[in-house]
């Protein structure tokens, strides 16, 4: 008797011994046909005799240990995957009962109208489900061909820490008292990204890391407080290097668990990206793009569906035309007359960031009316600007202050600075972004300049680093994957939560174990009440 934990290797004639959950149970004259489910697959399973007592007040979901023989199904089942055979039970025990389940995982129709909040808070249970599992499962597959690819080409693994110094990189940290240091913080890793450069320092050369990530973000479908990162260095490369290696990484994965094979990415400057699609994450999926005429920029459509009107009414800053509705002026003539749908922005220096968000929008809402093709059009995004203005006014860096730029001579104009970034997206979602580093010191200290940032606050945030420029440093750089956000597009989910095993809520609760809580009094005496009373000593708190 051989006990067979993947289902697909039952073979017929052979004696086996099964664990599961009873997935359904139907009786049928003096016999009960029991699907016996596990994570390969289910199974049907035929129960006689004495052996029907023993699933007297036995519900569906209970966990249950089958022996039996492999025999040829006499009436075969085509919609199943192992509709051609079953097993004769000798014997089945129930090792674990189920109480009724108190959500719907098996009725397709209810689960579409049960809560996303009452999934969670049962999260094991509708994990459970098949469709949430082999989500689970194809990320599995998907960090396994990552990994295939990079120890194939040389990198190694390493770790860095999560706990970190504090040195924010666009948004905030997690901090994390210390009990041992008081008044003094941790902060968790919002990436491994001076770690990993120091880690080129010590002559690594090539590195990865599947890197758990905390940031302290406004909630988002495609966010979550933590997240897995697939993170990736190399030294003496060029940005045509890395973009290289990585497109065919790319390639290898989707490959290896799709079978597709892709061709070359399209490699699109930011200012174009913008001007064609209104993004810097275009889906090249929607065939339309952002024409311009003179100061106006404006977009023609034959989809045709009357739901379209009622989004395009949200969009700011444009005007739209729909079968006759609308509300377009004489600037209507401008326009070439065709399609059935035409919106259009006008814009000046000032704002034509946001007339092409605008047009964006609307390209968006095209395509959510288009039947859209289930494949993968993937693209780099290149030239972006160096530094953004936040809201403030202030200069900030468009993406993290160790990135290099393009020409040094551009820092003498920093707005109009381009940077040696690159994104890649995959169907309206940036899944990838990285840059070439600063090696050199003397330009990584202007670049702190320019953010306002005086010697003391370069040395607190950043001086470990900075030090390790000073015992050489090759020219380095690379990339990171929301490795959550790729496998969501892979699967074309529209949620990143679904391909998270436990993931939190959109208001950052994890509804099954109640988290966040409140904490005992002791670890409040230990650590916070020293903590406060360093802080009042030092001023820092009232």
């Amino acid at each position: 008797m051989n006990v067979v934990r993947n289902f697909n290797e039952l073979t017929v004639g052979s004696n086996v011994k099964i664990f599961g959950w009873i997935h359904r149970m139907r009786k049928y004259g003096k016999m009960i046909f029991v699907d016996v489910r596990n994570r390969s697959g289910i199974v049907q399973c035929v129960v006689k005799g004495d052996e029907i007592k023993k699933l007297d007040s036995v519900l569906e979901e209970s966990v249950v240990e089958v022996i039996g023989s492999v025999v040829e199904r006499i009436k075969k089942n085509p919609n199943a995957k192992l509709g051609d055979i079953e097993i004769k039970v000798d014997s089945i025990n129930v090792l674990s009962k189920s109480k009724p389940l108190p959500l719907e995982i098996k009725d397709p129709e209810i689960i579409k109208s049960t809560k996303e909040e009452t999934r969670l808070k049962w999260r094991y249970l509708d994990l459970r489900r098949p469709e949430v599992m082999q989500s689970i499962l194809f990320r599995a597959k998907v960090a396994r061909a990552f990994r295939e690819f990079l120890d194939a080409h040389g990198f190694v693994e390493v770790e860095t820490p999560y706990f970190a110094k504090s040195t924010p990189e666009g948004s905030r940290d997690f901090l994390v008292p210390s009990r041992i240091h008081a008044g003094k913080f941790y902060a968790l890793a919002q990436s491994p990204q001076l770690y990993k450069q120091i880690l080129m320092v010590a002559g690594f050369e090539k590195y990865y890391q599947f890197a758990r990530c905390f940031r302290d973000e406004d909630p988002r479908a495609d966010r979550q407080p933590e997240f897995t990162q697939v993170d990736i260095e190399m030294s003496f490369v060029t940005m045509e290097d890395v973009m290289s290696i990585i497109e065919d990484m790319v390639k290898h994965v989707v490959k290896s668990l799709t079978g597709k094979e892709l061709g070359k990415f399209p490699i699109i400057s930011y200012k174009d990206s913008m001007n064609m699609y209104g993004t810097d994450k275009p889906d090249l999926r929607i065939k339309e793009k952002i024409e311009t005429i003179g100061n106006m920029k404006y977009i023609v459509s034959n989809v045709d569906d009357d739901g379209i009107l009622n989004d395009l009414s949200k969009v700011k800053d444009v005007k739209f035309s729909y079968k006759g509705k609308g509300n377009f002026d004489d600037d209507l003539k401008k326009i070439p007359k065709s399609g059935n749908l035409i919106a259009y922005a006008k814009f000046n220096e000032s704002n034509w960031e946001s007339a092409c968000k605008s047009l964006g929008a609307v390209r968006s809402i095209i395509g959510k009316y288009s039947n859209l093709l289930k494949e993968y059009r993937f693209a780099w995004i290149v030239d972006f600007p160096l530094f953004e203005l936040n809201d403030s006014g202030e200069i900030t860096p468009s993406h993290h202050p160790f990135t290099m730029v393009k020409n040094p001579k551009m820092l003498d104009d920093p707005l109009n600075a381009l940077s040696l970034a690159y994104d890649i997206v995959l169907n309206g979602s940036e899944i990838g972004g990285g840059s070439i580093r600063i090696h050199d010191e003397n330009v990584q200290r202007r670049i702190f300049e320019i953010l306002n940032m005086n010697e003391k606050d370069i040395n607190e945030r950043y001086g470990f680093l900075l030090k390790a420029f000073e015992y050489g440093v090759p020219p380095h750089g690379g990339i990171a994957f929301g490795l959550e956000r790729f496998v969501s597009k892979l699967l074309f989910k529209e949620n990143i939560r679904e391909v998270i095993a436990f993931p939190k809520t959109s208001d950052w609760r994890d509804l099954m174990s109640e988290t966040p809580s409140e904490i005992p009094k002791k670890y409040i005496d230990e650590t916070i009440v020293p903590m406060i009373k360093n802080l009042k000593d030092r001023h820092l708190v009232k």
